[in-house]
């Protein structure tokens, strides 16, 4: 081998190596980039709460980020049912979620990482709205 070939195949050699660790370190930077959403996909809870100490249940689905439907039908007591919103308002509100309540007393909850966005259809009065079909 000549020296000119051992000097060509040095100075690659030098390249090379340069070019891997650059990648190495590019690499290691940026995994630890991405959130933790996009690790697991988003889940939602319904609950049907009997009494009031099942509050604790809505609240430790929230802590894990899940989206709580809490249904407030006939499965528990009027006076149980408003403590229940009243607590679940204060948990969400220190937990820096949402809460909606909807007419039919369905309650739901979401935690910090979740964006709720209600439609604002309903201030307009000139659109119609759809009233089923006639029987």
């Amino acid at each position: 081998m000549s020296f000119i070939r051992k000097l060509i195949n040095w100075i690659k050699s030098q390249f090379v190596e340069d070019e891997v660790n650059d990648y190495e370190e590019e690499q290691s930077v940026q995994a630890g980039a991405l959130p933790a959403r996009t690790a697991r996909p988003l889940e939602a809870v319904i609950i049907k709460p009997e009494k009031y100490s099942d509050a604790k249940k809505v609240t430790n689905e929230l802590q894990n980020d899940k989206v709580v439907i809490v249904i407030l039908q006939d499965n528990i007591l009027h006076e149980d049912a408003s403590k229940f919103v009243d607590f679940m308002s204060g948990a969400v509100y220190f937990g820096k979620g949402t809460v909606e309540y909807f007419e039919d007393r369905v309650l739901i909850c979401a935690p910090s990482c979740v964006r709720m966005q209600t439609d604002e259809l309903h201030r307009y009065s000139d659109i119609p709205v759809w009233k089923g079909v006639d029987e």
